[in-house]
């Protein structure tokens, strides 16, 4: 997994340009006045359109805020801050890929992934629990909206009929939604139907045995999270909460855009038009619906209400220019800042290559010949410790050690395995092991074991190896390999204590000095 680094370009741009073309075709072709469109843009009071602004900036807070209670109900540790920008990134994402918002929300896992290794299956799950709120909360608003315009008769046919389709459409998705959360089995045959599909297209070119295991394992991962829901309802409530508060801005931004313009329009009519475009953007249907469709479907919507063609049209791209452009140039702006601060803390200035058996350290690490009292943690180790890392790997090895670049090219591998110790909060040793197919069969290797000099002797070593190597033996690594320099009498005995066999002789594998390769079976 790297940095996914990315410039505007006029492709960047071409989607939204089309989209605002056929707006703007649409505008000519129906003969909506557009003098008097600019006309009423010119008249428009500025201190309420900046309100709307500032609607558009707590609509994203509280929508994130949602998120972040999910994460948290998981076990997903994401400040408020972070769950903030990366719900800016993924809304950057889905506008510049328009799929039903699922590019932002896959922009999203991996973004939480890459700091936090094997989250993936629960983050899915709170997208999966906060789209579940979302299409409720819209469900019920399109039924609330119509309701009232039906009791005030401003309400035409095809309205009607649109409003009750989409309500009925987005009820169904609601279901099969529901239905894949709870249904372990139906999701698991989906996922095993997906690779065999995958791997008769390829006619078994694509080797895809590590990537069904992965995705079986994140499946279960993420029924198990919905399970953990469901034993938490009050946080779960209070994420709903966040997720109606954000609806509330949202609508309160188009009731703002036409207060701006000297209009005000009866919120059942916001309601209605502004629930319909959402319910159309979340279904599935294969259409990009990001730019162009919204513009004509609300403009048209509104005028079917009763809304004079020219306030209509004018509201329209007050509103698109708040909840897309606005939208488009932060979520470039967050998208910008969180690439290059992971290229500058992680120095990938030039390729960074990791051999898959060759050149690889192991510290010199002292035989433990008792436990020590002091508490130890093992957790998964993030590109945000690097420095940490880097500096423990320079007081262990010196002139052998990794580069920078190297330790934070192996945090983010996609098929490495980093861990850490820490001490009261502190960082006091890590180990990195990759996974690799051979031979049809999955391998582990150790890459480097590094316990701070003051810290050794306390057992932190053996932590290490025991818990990776568990973490091999889930992922259905069946055999462990490694490399240590053949004068380490120290490390030697550590590792044939813990099983592991010399195999071969390296010569000259240090330089200088000769290694040797050990290896465990893990069956």
């Amino acid at each position: 997994m790297t940095s996914m680094k990315f410039k505007v370009t006029w492709k960047t741009l071409l989607l939204p340009a089309i989209g605002l073309a056929a707006f703007f075709l649409y505008l000519y072709l129906f003969n909506v006045d557009i003098p008097t469109i600019i006309a009423t843009v010119q008249g428009i009071n500025l201190s309420i359109y900046l309100l709307a602004i500032a609607f558009v900036m707590l609509d994203t807070f509280f929508y994130a805020l949602s998120w972040q209670f999910l994460l948290n109900i998981l076990s997903v540790k994401l400040s408020v801050v972070k769950s903030l920008l990366y719900v800016w990134y993924g809304t950057f994402m889905d506008i510049v890929i328009p799929s039903e918002s699922v590019s932002g929300e896959i922009s999203r896992i991996y973004l939480v992934a890459r700091e936090q290794n094997g989250t993936s299956g629960k983050v899915v799950a709170s997208l999966v629990a906060q789209r579940l709120m979302g299409m409720s909360i819209n469900i019920i608003n399109l039924l609330v909206g119509i309701s009232i315009l039906l009791a005030e008769r401003h309400v035409s046919g095809i309205v009607l009929n649109l409003t009750v389709f989409l309500a009925v459409v987005t009820s169904i998705f609601l279901a099969i939604l529901i239905l894949l959360c709870v249904k372990e089995k139906w999701t698991l045959k989906i996922v095993d139907t997906g690779i065999r599909v995958a791997e008769f297209v390829s006619r078994g070119r694509w080797k895809l045995t590590k990537i069904r295991e992965e995705a079986i394992k994140a499946a279960r991962l993420f029924h198990d999270s919905m399970k953990e829901f469901g034993r938490t309802p009050k946080t779960l409530f209070t994420s709903l909460l966040f997720a109606m508060l954000s609806w509330i801005f949202s609508i309160g931004i188009v009731y703002l855009v036409f207060l701006s313009i000297g209009f005000p329009i009866p919120w059942s009519i916001i309601i209605v038009t502004y629930s319909i475009v959402v319910a159309i953007k979340d279904i599935p249907i294969g259409v990009p619906f990001e730019a162009g469709l919204p513009e004509i479907t609300m403009s048209a919507l509104f005028i079917m209400l009763g809304v004079p063609p020219g306030i209509s049209g004018t509201a329209t791209i007050l509103t698109r220019i708040l909840t897309l452009w606005l939208r488009f140039f932060i979520g470039f702006a967050v998208q910008q800042w969180l690439e290059i601060k992971v290229i500058t803390a992680t120095g990938l200035n030039s390729k960074v290559v990791i051999p898959k058996t060759d050149k690889t350290q192991i510290q010199l690490l002292p035989h433990v010949k008792k436990m020590s009292q002091m508490a130890i943690t093992i957790e998964d180790a993030s590109i945000r410790y690097l420095d940490r890392l880097y500096e423990i790997e320079l007081e262990c090895f010196e002139k052998d050690a990794f580069t920078k670049q190297q330790i934070a090219h192996l945090l983010t591998d996609y098929n490495s395995v980093s861990l850490v110790a820490t001490s009261d909060g502190k960082i006091v040793g890590f180990i990195v092991g990759m996974i690799y197919s051979e031979e049809n069969s999955l391998t582990g290797h150790i890459l480097t074991l590094d316990v701070s000099p003051s810290y050794r002797r306390k057992g932190i070593a053996q932590k290490l190896l025991n818990e990776i190597e568990k973490i091999f033996k889930e992922k259905g690594v069946k055999a462990c390999g490694l490399e240590v320099r053949e004068n380490n009498i120290a490390a030697l005995r550590l590792y044939q204590k813990f099983g592991y066999k010399k195999i071969a002789k390296l010569k000259n594998y240090y330089g200088d000095a000769h290694g040797v390769y050990l290896k465990k079976d893990l069956t």
